[in-house]
């Protein structure tokens, strides 16, 4: 008989190291942004910081769009481990005998 066996601790870790990338990918947008609208708007000109802004948003959206899609990840790596140890122990409750005193 073949046995499947899942390691939820390193669900559970990968699932922190998603959250983790994530969170670093939201500060980095947040610099990203800073530094393009800081760039646009040392140059002096009207139309420069308006395409400053405009790149600094664009940037900003977009790495937050991928930092919400990677804690998202998290949490479902985060539950799916949890799933597994549930499956596990309900397992081994139904396969444990009851012993009467």
């Amino acid at each position: 008989m073949s046995t499947f066996e899942v390691d939820a601790r390193a669900i559970d870790s990968a699932g922190a190291t998603l959250r983790g990338t994530a969170e670093e990918m939201r500060q980095a947008a947040d610099r990203i942004g800073r530094a393009l609208q800081l760039a646009g708007g040392a140059g002096g000109s009207g139309a420069l910081a308006a395409s400053g802004a405009a790149a600094a948003r664009q940037w900003r959206d977009g790495l937050q769009t991928y930092a919400e899609a990677g804690a998202a990840l998290s949490r479902a790596t985060e539950q799916a481990a949890l799933a597994y140890r549930m499956v596990e122990l309900q397992t081994s409750m139904a396969l444990t005998p009851v012993v009467a005193p």
